[in-house]
């Protein structure tokens, strides 16, 4: 499992904005180039064509086909009502709306006009006017540049009324509908083209903003005043980037290239360059997220070297690249602020790692010695420590009839040799476990019939006086790799909180039960550790929260706690929950006539309790209880559970307990008690 830290020739659709560059090769003669319109003397309208000179106007008023169509700049062409005017215009440059021209549109305006046969300048209009019985259908055009308008007017005849209703997609929505002197709402939608996205629907001349959806429901009323119309901005398109890197630390050490600016990996591949297992490969993208990546798998002997990726779009090398290494990936991860503590340990030990096997493997001196120290100062962790947490992962078996070992590739391996028989890598024959991440190479392994971990080979090396300084420092810094992974994956208790406390107070010898509910659900370790403030009130067991009133030196109050450990010795990281509970007595004082049940307490502080025969309670002796044991009515003492050795009243039929018959209790006039009869 992997954990990443720290990725056609014309427009069938109507009105499809396209955003269409002015060209600047072709004829010279062209305005823009190409079959452009030539600037006229005067309006030229004809079957060859329609242009209309700048600040000019030209009106149509019977049914015509032309084959070219360009209006100067300011220029108007008005189409009568019931009037069709067809366009055929197939070839490049022959329709042409300049700056602030407009298309007055009270008929009906046909036919095609592909992509590229277009040019619109600023602030160009095809008006519609939806007079009463008339067909207003356009067809076959695309919008240019964000400030260009198809527009619909509300046209009351009678009036001359000219309210706005919106822009419409083809001809599915209104064509051949009259609206003329009753109330509608229309549905108007606006497809954006090639290179446009769609922004909004505004409304007035302040260009109030009604809506941000590609369609609007628009109402229109007779003598309507509404300006409505859709908005469109250019796209811009953002070239893929790969700024990111991350690493794995799961079942192999790897670094990851994140491409930016995609959506799509499609035909996207990284070429890679550089000491990892796909040098000279390349490889597809991942999708995690909603991000791209593509992933180096590194060996730990090459944590330090760099790894050149380049994107690679269809077979063909881009100019996107980025080069980077585990290590340095690291060194910054570990120079940003806000890593919690837990995973700055583990940032930490894995450099060392990282260090540690290239300074095994490649003799680099990394100084990892020194920095090892320096880490398990500050983590606390001393060498008694660490021989003290390994000593469970102790080897069953002697280096005489086997050995672990690990392999520390892009892929970590823990192998068993069971046969001291030489075959070619010198050291026998071996089973393994491979692919172990940070976390499940700390826990015990079933290995042809052993049972080892990782920390087993770190205690064979470190407890091995042969060791040389190398495997010295390997040993201690997967230690700490390990360790910090376990502490990683645990998850910390929040909060703890005790659910059934007492509301009120409890007589001397009544027990319960306390429960405690730890979060979050996820928590690694829910264990509960409870204490009582004062056990000779309250006492409490620590494992199971069963708690008893105590009557050792009277009655009173306890604060009982509930602590979430997280199943740690460190006491840092602890949360807990208190409560109060309080006990009572039955008699606070006592008196000729009272009558002393099985089960009753009394305490006085104080005061002696003197009896006939003689037992005296001094306050020492804290909460008295009448009790029945082995057929007579006895007194329990509260501080150690005794009872006086004294005459014992004996239980007849018809009793339920003692009677104090006179007397105060003081040792002059001591109570006298009798068994009281039911």
């Amino acid at each position: 499992m992997r954990n990443t830290w720290k990725k056609t020739a014309a427009f069938l659709l109507a009105f499809t904005l396209a955003a269409v560059p002015l060209s600047q090769t072709g004829a010279k003669d062209g305005l823009f180039g190409g079959r452009s319109i030539v600037a006229h003397a005067t309006s030229n309208i004809s079957e060859n064509g329609i242009n209309i000179s700048g600040n000019d106007s030209g009106t149509i008023s019977s049914d015509m086909t032309c084959t070219e169509l360009g209006l100067l700049d300011y220029a108007t062409l008005t189409i009568n009502k019931g009037i069709t005017l067809t366009l055929n215009i197939n070839d490049d440059g022959d329709f042409n709306l300049f700056d602030n021209s407009k298309i007055e549109l009270h008929g009906e305006l046909v036919g095609s006009v592909s992509y590229e046969d277009y040019t619109w300048g600023r602030n160009s209009y095809i008006n519609v006017y939806l007079s009463d019985g008339a067909k207003y259908t356009v067809t076959g055009l695309s919008f240019g540049e964000e400030d260009n308008y198809l527009r619909y007017y509300g046209y009351d005849a009678a009036t001359d009324g000219n309210g706005t209703v919106g822009v419409k997609n083809g001809d599915t929505a209104v064509t051949s509908e009259s609206i003329g002197y009753k109330t509608t709402t229309y549905t108007y939608t606006a497809t954006p083209a090639s290179g446009y996205k769609f922004k909004n629907w505004t409304k007035g001349a302040g260009g109030e903003v009604i809506g941000t959806d590609a369609s609007i429901d628009v109402t229109c009323e007779q003598n309507g005043q509404y300006q409505v119309y859709a908005n469109f901005e250019e796209d811009v398109v953002v070239a893929p980037t790969m700024t990111n890197a991350s690493v794995t630390l799961g079942d192999d050490l790897a670094l990851n290239f994140y491409v930016d600016n995609i959506t799509d990996a499609t035909g996207y591949t990284v070429m890679f360059d550089g000491a990892c297992d796909e040098n000279g490969t390349q490889v597809a993208l991942t999708e995690k997220d909603g991000k791209f990546f593509a992933t180096a798998n590194v060996n730990a002997k090459d944590f330090k070297e760099n790894i050149a990726a380049t994107l690679y779009k269809d077979g063909v090398a881009t100019d996107v690249t980025l080069t980077s290494s585990v290590d340095a990936y690291l060194t910054a991860l570990l120079a940003t602020d806000g890593l919690d503590d837990k995973t700055k340990a583990m940032v930490t030990s894995a450099q060392l790692y990282g260090l540690a096997a290239d300074e095994y493997f490649n003799e680099t001196d990394n100084n990892v010695a020194a920095k090892l120290t320096a880490y398990m100062t500050a983590a606390n962790i001393s060498d008694t420590a660490i021989n003290a947490a390994l000593t469970p992962y102790a080897p069953t078996f002697t280096s005489d009839d086997a050995k672990v070992s690990m392999v520390l590739n892009s892929k970590i391996k823990l192998r068993v040799y069971s046969d001291n028989g030489a075959n070619e890598n010198g050291f026998g024959k071996y089973s393994e476990a491979a692919g172990l991440t940070p976390l499940t190479l700390a826990q015990p392994q079933a290995i042809d019939g052993f049972t080892v971990s990782g920390y087993t080979w770190v205690y064979r090396v470190l407890n091995n006086t042969a060791s040389e300084a190398k495997d010295v420092n390997m040993a201690k810094a997967l230690f700490a790799y390990m360790s910090a992974a376990q502490k990683l994956a645990v998850v910390d208790v929040a909060s703890v909180t005790i659910t059934n406390a007492p509301t009120e107070a409890l007589f001397v010898n009544s027990t319960g039960t306390l429960t405690a509910t730890v979060s979050p659900d996820s928590a690694t370790d829910k264990t509960v550790v409870w204490s009582s403030s004062d056990p000779d009130y309250v006492s409490i067991n620590a494992e199971t929260g069963e708690y008893t009133v105590m009557g050792k030196k009277g009655y009173g109050s306890a604060t009982i706690t509930a602590t979430a450990t997280n199943g740690t010795e460190d006491t840092s990281d602890d949360v807990s929950a208190t409560c109060t509970i309080t006990g009572k007595v039955t008699y606070t004082s006592l008196s000729a006539g009272t009558v002393l049940h099985v089960g009753d307490t009394f305490y006085a502080g104080k005061v002696c309790f003197n009896t006939k025969p003689l037992t005296t309670f001094l306050d020492s002796y804290g909460a008295i209880t009448l009790v029945e044991d082995d057929g007579c009515y006895k007194f329990k003492r509260g501080n150690n559970g005794t009872m006086p050795n004294v005459t014992a009243y004996k239980v007849k039929d018809n009793t339920d307990g003692i009677y104090i018959t006179g007397g105060s209790g003081t040792s002059s006039d001591r109570f006298t008690l009798a068994v009281h009869t039911k």
